[in-house]
């Protein structure tokens, strides 16, 4: 499937390749094993897209349909966050970034607190909207939002998980600040501080 999508040149049969994607996925997701792979490369592929604009809004609502099935790809999170990286960082025409930032949070509701290495991806996945995206503080408001509903009220953050926010992942973040915009940066370390440090 993902080696027809990505060799074929006509819209209408990587239509029906999507249709297909997607009726496999609503029928058969809690019985699929390997095939998920399959599947994603398929809609990380369509988030590539620069004159595919119908296909990419398509792949992007299939996205969203894998995400409200997460209890069945749940081995697959780290793939789920990466697409949708490449689909904020590839939206030349804005239209699907806002719904993409906020689909970080399903995600973030089914990583238990063992689970370092989702924390660690989810993290790093939200910090390139943060620092290269057009949708800047929607991306840092999601963050704070499941840093609190997540890490502070259902205390779901291992010492691990904590350390790696505070003592790398800010310190990157900060580090690749522009300084022509360092009243935005003033203020989202303010936030930070208010929501995260103040009340505890």
């Amino acid at each position: 499937f993902n080696y027809i999508y990505e060799k074929q040149s006509n819209l209408y049969i990587k239509e029906v390749i999507l249709d297909c994607v997607e009726m496999i996925l609503t029928q058969f997701a809690t019985v699929l094993h390997s095939g998920w792979l399959v599947f994603f490369r398929i809609l990380n592929f369509a988030s590539f897209q620069t004159d595919e604009n119908e296909l990419k809004k398509k792949a992007f609502n299939i996205l969203k349909i894998t995400l409200d099935l997460i209890d069945s790809a749940k081995n697959y999170r780290l793939f789920l966050m990466n697409i949708l990286s490449s689909f904020l960082l590839h939206d030349y025409t804005n239209e699907l970034s806002s719904k993409a930032i906020k689909y970080f949070s399903i995600i973030a509701n089914s990583i238990s607190p063992e689970e370092t290495e989702e924390w660690i991806c989810l993290f790093q996945n939200l910090g390139k909207s943060i620092t290269f995206g057009e949708y800047q503080v929607l991306a840092e408001d999601e963050l704070i939002s499941i840093m609190i509903n997540n890490g502070c009220s259902k205390n779901k953050f291992s010492g691990d998980v904590w350390h790696f926010f505070f003592g790398n992942f800010l310190n990157d973040i900060i580090s690749l600040k522009d300084d022509s915009n360092s009243e935005h940066w003033r203020i989202f370390q303010q936030k930070l501080f208010d929501e995260l440090i103040k009340p505890f």
